[in-house]
């Protein structure tokens, strides 16, 4: 089945995925319809780009709103900063898409005054989505990556449910505290795939 995709944050300057999801998406069959940036000049870069690299013939639009009214989408893909997620999310579920998120699902802007309603946002927002029956991918690419893993290194994890002690080494591109919202996903995604779901408690970042 080919599905119609609307990809916001398909340039890529310094890092981020947008034009992969686009380039695997279209080599699956899938119409990028449409994609969505932040100034004409970017959205032209973008959409010039997509065609030089992988063939893919598309229009852009300066919000997703306006990509909607002229292109009817099925999914809508956010691979925009991660201070934008939730804007995008809640535009995508009015109308009534499903949707294939960068990780972090969303990462507040100012965290000291917008954690404190973080879950309950992000909890309104998947419940809409199942009264909707649409559904909310995160792209964390552990869950998928770990079992050929496993089959490289067959001792590395004996008992994945009994992990009492996990370090992994990365190195984001940004600098500050950008570098936790960058990195703290895949380790988290990680965890997530080798002890199962659960709180996570008296963190500390040194």
């Amino acid at each position: 089945m080919s599905y119609k995709v609307g990809i916001v944050g398909a340039a890529r300057r310094h890092q981020g995925t947008g034009p992969f999801i686009a380039r695997d998406l279209h080599a699956l069959g899938h119409n990028i319809s449409g994609i969505v940036g932040t100034t004409s000049s970017s959205i032209a870069d973008a959409v010039d780009s997509l065609h030089s690299q992988f063939g893919i013939q598309t229009q852009g639009y300066e919000s997703l709103d306006a990509l909607i009214d002229q292109q009817p989408i099925d999914i809508a893909v956010i691979s925009s900063p991660p201070d934008t997620h939730l804007h995008y999310l809640q535009q995508a579920l009015a109308h009534g898409l499903h949707i294939f998120c960068e990780k972090p699902l969303w990462w507040p802007s100012n965290t000291s005054r917008e954690y404190s309603s973080y879950r309950q946002q992000i909890s309104a927002i998947l419940e809409l989505a199942r009264q909707q029956q649409r559904y909310i991918h995160v792209n964390t690419q552990w869950p998928y990556t770990l079992r050929d893993f496993h089959r490289l290194y067959p001792s590395a994890f004996a008992q994945p449910g009994m992990v009492e002690h996990f370090a992994m080494h990365l190195s984001p591109q940004s600098r500050g505290p950008q570098m936790l919202v960058d990195a703290a996903s895949h380790g988290l995604s990680m965890l997530y795939q080798l002890v199962g779901s659960g709180d996570i408690v008296d963190i500390v970042v040194n």
